[in-house]
């Protein structure tokens, strides 16, 4: 019988060894250990709802309105930056070191050295820390209920602060950042600019100035702008016009727009008799921004300040906060629209190219790709890749050198019913031909007239 039961503990010695393998493979290196050990709260920002500070320098309650975290009562926007340092502060916050509440309470003995636990002889008494009272607290709301920090005094040495979480007996000694970085004056927790913009989700802009106006609208392709032209107490003589917008100048635009900082917060709810006299009866312009998903707002710029003419007055649509923006921030905004127009005659990139006609009076020639080999129509030789590929470069590269005119009454009048010549570039996909229409040569100079298919205006060519 000895046989089986050296059977039976070598296959329990087996077992056992298996099981503790695999339990040590699936516990954290001993550096992760330590640092669990020495966590106060772990709390995931996108999970938390409310903040509510009642320290020192600010009593306040925010507020997250889906991806908007506002200050109560008066529902002012809070600055994102400000809270997601706080919050990221949370998650995790670790202990530089941990006060326990007695011996008997924790095993002073075990792992002592990793834990990072310094053990009392009595129980901690949370006055000779700060803590009762405590100097400030934080509660922070989520789906899994408030969590609240007490805030303590400094300690001797390090400069970090005393923290306990309400309804355990733990005191904890955290760096005084997370204290320091909420305990500011409420003006600090309001957001310093007029507008977020988010680029990728803008849907459209519209801009009214005195003298001009204008739409920008993103379609499936590109950013469409139309000019109204006849806005303001002294109307543009220019005719409506819509074009195709340089995807450039719009995305430094709405960088604008996001650049406008807030330079003084002047009331929280101005009477609305006072529209005249902050000038938004007339303003110097108005910006309405849509984004997806999101109504669409408008930001009023009015008069200048009293006591300073560099500041405007301004608001949002939104909210009844009134506040004053730089004046040069404002002018960068009421552009020419003209200079927001695409200048570009095609766009592509030369990879994506499959097929080049030219036509230029009685000539014409054609030339495709295929198999990584350009071709002239008709012919099995193939061309000089270099050569072709730098004729693509110039086409991508080629702008129109001005607007000649936006609503063309007779094509033929410029020599382009019919043109004295075609330049159509075909590319992958389902994509349509991109045609650029020449016409007769300007008086005394080297250009044409042109005109690229799809877009009204007649232009100047180089």
């Amino acid at each position: 019988m000895r046989w089986k039961t050296t059977v039976v503990l070598l296959i329990a010695t087996i077992g056992i060894g298996a099981y503790l393998s695999l339990y040590e493979i699936r516990q954290p290196p001993p550096e992760d250990r330590a640092r669990l050990a020495k966590q106060v709260v772990r709390l995931t920002a996108d999970e938390v709802t409310q903040l509510v500070l009642d320290l020192p320098n600010v009593k306040v309650t925010l507020s997250r309105e889906g991806t908007t975290w506002r200050l109560a009562p008066q529902q002012l926007r809070a600055d994102p930056a400000l809270i997601s340092t706080l919050l990221g502060a949370l998650d995790p916050l670790i202990a530089e070191r941990i006060l326990s509440g007695s011996a008997e309470s924790f095993d002073c003995a075990q792992d002592s050295a990793l834990s990072g636990v310094e053990c009392a002889e009595q129980p901690l008494n949370p006055n000779s820390y700060g803590l009762d009272p405590a100097v400030g607290w934080m509660s922070v709301v989520s789906p899994a209920g408030p969590t609240t920090l007490l805030f303590g005094e400094t300690t001797p040495v390090a400069g970090n602060r005393y923290v306990q979480v309400k309804g355990r007996p733990e005191i904890f000694v955290v760096s005084a950042g997370l204290f320091d970085d909420a305990n500011q004056a409420l003006e600090q927790f309001r957001d310093p600019l007029l507008m977020r913009v988010d680029t990728w989700q803008a849907d459209g802009l519209t801009v009214v100035a005195a003298g001009s106006s204008f739409t920008l609208t993103r379609t499936a392709r590109a950013w469409q702008i139309a000019s109204t032209g006849l806005t303001g107490p002294h109307p543009s003589p220019e005719q409506p016009w819509t074009d195709i917008a340089d995807r450039g100048e719009v995305t430094a635009l709405f960088q604008r727009i996001a650049g406008v900082s807030i330079e003084r917060f002047l009331e929280e709810t101005p009477l609305a008799e006072q529209v005249a006299t902050f000038g938004f009866d007339q303003p110097r312009a108005e910006v309405t921004l849509r984004q997806k998903d999101q109504p669409p707002v408008t930001l009023f710029f009015g008069k200048p300040l009293p006591d300073n003419n560099s500041l405007l007055y301004a608001k949002r649509s939104d909210e009844p906060a009134l506040y004053a923006v730089t004046s040069a921030n404002v002018e960068a905004l009421v552009r020419d629209p003209h200079g927001l127009r695409s200048k570009q005659c095609f766009d592509f990139f030369t990879s994506e190219v499959t097929k080049v006609e030219v036509v230029r009076e009685q000539t014409r020639w054609l030339i495709q790709r295929s198999q990584d080999q350009w071709k002239a129509e008709g012919e099995d030789a193939p061309l000089d890749q270099e050569r072709v590929e730098q004729f693509l470069d110039e086409l991508g590269d080629l702008n129109l050198s001005g607007f000649v005119d936006d609503a063309p009454a007779s094509l033929s009048a410029y020599g382009l019913d019919p043109p004295a010549g075609t330049i159509s570039v075909w590319t992958i996909g389902e994509a349509p031909v991109q045609r650029l229409l020449v016409g007769a040569a300007i008086d005394n100079s080297s250009n044409r007239y042109g005109r690229i298919d799809g877009r009204p205006p007649v232009v100047r060519l180089p």
